[in-house]
C-alpha cells in the first residue's frame, strides 16, 4: 500500500499501482524518490507532525524515515523544524567528517530537508528525511526484557554520554532525553532520536521538555537550560533504566529532593554508580558534574572495577576446575582426560560464539580441534565464523573438515556422533559456497543437497533428542529447499526452482528469512511473470533483515529493484 502525504485527505490509503492519491489526487511519489509505506504513529489531527515510514527510490528502495510538519502556519513551529534540521545537518556532516559513526545520532539525507507543495489544496508542508533506526526504544525494552544490571547500564552510559560530548561540543543541547528517545539497535548500538526541541546553548530558552524527565531549570519560567540539564534527564532515564519504574512512581526525599530509587533493586548497584546517577540529579544544576568528560573519566573507573570483578568470576570456574583435576588425576587415563578437555572448550567456544565474541570463539574452537581432529562442531562454527569474516575460501575447507569429521565417526560407529543437524548444516553451507563463490560445480552441489535430505529423514529417528529437535528439522529442511531452488535457478529449471522455493518460504513459518523471497522474485522475472507478483514477492525480500549480511541477498535486492525500475521511476 501507499500512503497520501496530504493530513486533509480523508482517505490516505492507496494501491501501490497509482501514481497519485485516488481520493485527493495529491502526487504519491514525495520530493521526486520518496513514496510513503506506513505511518510510524497514529496520525493525529491536533498534532503538529506526522512520521511515516517511506521508500527511497533513489536509493535502492531503501527504508527510511519521514518526519512532517504540518502547522506550517505557526512560525514558532516552523522555526523549530528548520532548526532541527539544521542541527542534525551540521552534526551528520561533523561526523562523516572526523569518520566518528560511533556516535549514536540518525544519519540525515544530503538533500533530506525541503518542502512540499499541495498545489490543488494551497497549503505547504516540511519535510525531514533520516536513516529509519531498527530495534526497539528503551521504554520499551524495559517493559518487555525487565529492568537492566550494572553492566548493561554502565556500556549504555558510556555510549550515550560519548553522544552527548559530541552534541554538546557543537554548543547543541537535546532537551528531550528519555527513554522512548533511545534505540538500542541490534548490535546493541543506542542512538538517541527526535531533536525536535533541541536548542543551541545559551539561546536554549523556552520552557519545554518531558515531565519527570527534564531539568528543573529548563521547566522554569524562563525555560533557560544548560547542558547539565541533558545530564539531569540522563540520571532520571537510568533510574528507569535499573527499576523498571518511571520517576514519577518513585518516593522521593523532601528534604534534598533525591529519589528512594535503588534501595528497591534486587541486584547489588556499585555505590560509586549509585552516587554518579544521584548527582547527574540534582536538584542545582551547578551540583552536577561540569562536562561530559568529567563523566567518561568516572565511568572508565568504574567500567575497570567492574572488569576486574568479572574477571575474577569467571576465573573461578578454572580455579575450582584445576582442583578438582588434580585430586582426580591418578584416576584418569589419556584419553577420558582428552574427551573432558575436548568437552570444555567446544562449549565454551559455543557460549563465546553465541555472544558474537568471534575472536574468543576461534581460539576455543582450535584449541577443541587440536585436541579431537573429528570434533565435527568446532569445524563447523570455524567455517561460519569464516562466512562471516566474507573469508569464502576458508569456509568452504572448514564446512569440508566437518563433513569428513562426521563421516569418520560414522564409519567407527563412534557413540558420541550426536549432532546429524551440523553434518545437514555443513552440507548445505558448503553447497551455497560452490554455487556463490566458486566455478558452479552443480553435480556435487546437487549431491551434497541430495545427501542432506536423506539425513533429514535419518534424522527424524532420534527421538531421544526431545521436543527441539521437531522444531529444528523444519528450519534445516526449509535451507536445503532453498538451496535447491537456488541450484534449478542457476541450471533453468524454472518450475522446480519456484516449487522448492515456494515450500522453503512455507516451512521458514514463522521465522522467514530473505533469501528463498529474493530467489522467487528473481525465477517470476526469468518466467515473464506479472510485475504484480513479482512485487509481492519482492517486498518481504527487501524488508526482512539480512541477519548474517550475505552478499548475495544484498545483490539480489539490488538485480529485483533494477528490474522493477528500469528508469528510477516508481516501481
Amino acid at each position: 500500500m501507499s500512503y497520501c502525504i496530504n493530513p486533509k485527505c480523508p482517505h490516505r490509503q492507496n494501491s501501490d499501482e497509482v501514481q497519485s492519491c485516488q481520493t485527493c489526487g495529491t502526487p504519491l511519489l514525495i520530493h521526486n524518490r520518496y513514496r510513503i509505506v506506513k505511518p510510524l504513529r497514529e496520525p493525529n489531527p491536533n498534532h503538529p507532525t506526522e512520521v511515516f515510514e517511506v521508500e527511497d527510490w533513489d536509493d535502492w528502495g531503501m527504508l527510511k524515515v519521514l518526519k512532517v510538519l504540518k502547522y506550517t502556519y505557526n512560525s514558532d513551529l516552523v522555526k523549530r523544524f528548520q532548526q532541527e534540521a539544521h542541527i542534525l545537518l551540521i552534526l551528520n556532516k561533523s561526523k562523516k567528517y572526523h569518520h566518528n559513526q560511533e556516535i549514536g545520532i540518525p544519519n540525515l539525507d544530503s538533500e533530506g530537508y525541503f518542502t512540499i507543495d499541495i498545489r490543488h489544496k494551497k497549503q505547504k508542508l516540511y519535510g525531514l528525511v533520516m536513516e529509519k533506526i531498527e530495534g526497539d526504544n528503551l521504554e520499551t525494552w524495559v517493559r518487555q526484557q525487565g529492568a537492566i544490571a550494572q553492566e548493561e547500564a554502565l556500556a549504555w552510559l558510556k555510549q550515550i554520554v560519548k553522544t552527548l560530548n559530541f552534541l554538546h561540543a557543537h554548543s547543541f543541547l537535546h532537551r528531550d532525553i528519555k527513554p522512548a528517545n533511545l534505540i538500542r539497535q541490534p548490535n546493541g548500538k543506542i542512538t538517541l532520536i527526535d531533536f525536535g526541541v533541541a536548542g543551541i546553548e545559551g539561546l536554549a530558552e523556552t520552557q519545554i521538555g518531558s515531565l519527570a524527565y527534564a531539568a528543573p531549570e529548563q521547566m522554569a519560567i524562563t525555560g533557560k537550560a544548560v547542558p547539565q540539564s541533558d545530564f539531569f534527564a540522563l540520571g532520571r532515564t537510568f533510574v528507569y533504566l535499573l527499576t523498571g519504574r518511571h520517576p514519577w512512581e518513585l518516593a522521593m526525599n523532601n528534604k534534598n529532593d533525591r529519589f528512594f530509587w535503588h534501595k528497591s533493586i534486587r541486584k547489588k548497584l556499585d555505590k560509586s554508580l549509585v552516587a554518579l546517577i544521584d548527582q547527574l540529579m540534582h536538584f542545582d544544576y551547578h551540583q552536577r558534574p561540569q562536562d561530559t568528560r568529567k563523566i567518561l573519566k568516572r565511568l572508565a573507573k568504574l567500567t575497570k572495577q567492574q572488569s576486574k570483578l568479572e574477571k575474577s568470576l569467571r576465573l573461578l570456574p578454572y580455579f575450582v576446575g584445576i582442583i578438582i583435576f588434580v585430586v582426580f588425576l591418578p584416576f584418569l587415563n589419556k584419553n577420558v582426560l582428552q574427551r573432558l578437555l575436548d568437552i570444555n572448550f567446544t562449549s565454551q567456544g559455543s557460549t563465546s560464539y553465541d555472544q558474537g565474541n568471534l575472536g574468543q570463539a576461534k581460539i576455543y574452537f582450535l584449541i577443541a580441534l587440536n585436541l579431537n581432529r573429528n570434533n565435527l562442531l568446532a569445524a563447523h562454527t570455524l567455517g561460519l565464523i569464516c562466512d562471516e569474516e566474507k573469508n569464502f575460501h576458508c569456509a568452504a575447507n572448514r564446512y569440508r573438515q566437518a563433513i569428513a569429521s562426521a563421516r569418520t565417526r560414522q564409519q567407527d560407529k563412534d557413540p558420541n556422533n550426536d549432532n546429524i543437524i551440523v553434518l545437514i548444516q555443513a552440507l548445505n553451507n558448503l553447497s551455497r559456497l560452490k554455487i556463490l563463490h566458486f566455478e558452479p560445480q552443480f553435480s556435487q552441489v546437487a549431491s551434497h543437497l541430495e545427501e542432506g535430505f536423506e539425513l533429514i529423514a535419518l534424522a527424524r529417528n532420534y527421538s531421544e533428542y526431545g521436543e527441539d529437535w521437531s522444531q529444528i528439522i523444519p528450519e534445516v529442511k526449509a535451507d536445503l529447499e532453498k538451496n535447491r531452488g537456488w541450484l534449478a535457478l542457476e541450471e533453468g529449471r524454472y518450475e522446480e526452482a519456484q516449487k522448492s522455493l515456494e515450500y522453503a518460504i512455507a516451512l521458514q513459518n514463522p521465522k522467514p528469512t530473505p533469501d528463498a523471497y529474493c530467489l522467487l522474485a528473481k525465477v517470476l522475472k526469468e518466467t515473464d511473470a506479472p510485475q504484480l507478483e513479482i512485487k509481492k514477492t519482492w517486498t518481504p525480500c527487501k524488508e526482512l533483515p539480512n541477519n548474517y549480511q550475505k552478499p548475495e541477498i544484498e545483490q539480489w535486492r539490488q538485480e529485483i529493484y533494477r528490474y522493477l525500475n528500469p528508469k528510477g521511476e516508481e516501481a
